[in-house]
């Protein structure tokens, strides 16, 4: 003779709310995925912003040309909209203080211009204000002294040196393709 199985109405709902809980967590996690696409999307744009204007650029990068793609690569990737969570901005991630110390240099040598934390999402600008800091305390262009002027830390400047051997190899893949394109 079969014996019927009953349900327990408990189990029944712990089913239930183990369905609802993996439902909740399959959209949570897929809105991470989209999420996580659409970062790498933008950092894409971003590297082949930067990979086109290598691309474009007629002469071979200088020391301090890659020392500043460097620290981009670093400090945000080559996002000029990038916002730090100590206030740092831009593609330096230039904090106010940076900012300051520029508009002293700038009195310092008696000219009126002034920099504003705001002009640290302008490339330009924020390439000014990294030149003019380095200008002042490191005139020479020391590579090591660009990048402790940068950030002291000693895991900050193994990664800049990783970035820039990347930019490195990357320089001569361009000029292997321009001269390929020359010839």
């Amino acid at each position: 003779m079969a014996t019927k199985e009953k349900f327990e109405p408990g189990l029944v709902a712990t089913l239930i709310v183990f369905a609802l809980v993996n439902v909740l967590l399959a959209v949570h996690y897929w809105q991470e995925e989209k999420e996580v696409r659409e970062w790498v999307n933008q950092r894409e744009q971003y590297w082949n912003s930067y990979f086109e204007s290598l691309k474009n650029q007629s002469h071979p990068l200088t020391d301090w040309e890659v020392l500043q793609m460097a620290i981009v690569m670093t400090e945000s990737q080559f996002n000029p909209q990038a916002v730090g969570k100590d206030g740092d901005w831009g593609i330096f991630q230039q904090v106010p203080i940076y900012v300051a110390e520029c508009n002293r240099i700038l009195s310092l040598r008696g000219e009126d211009m002034r920099y504003t934390h705001q002009d640290s999402f302008d490339i330009a600008k924020s390439i000014e204000m990294f030149n003019l800091l380095q200008s002042h305390y490191n005139p020479d262009q020391d590579i090591d002294q660009g990048i402790r002027y940068q950030n002291k830390a000693s895991w900050y400047k193994k990664r800049v040196k990783e970035n820039i051997e990347f930019i490195q190899r990357m320089e001569e893949v361009r000029k292997q393709l321009k001269s390929s394109r020359d010839s």
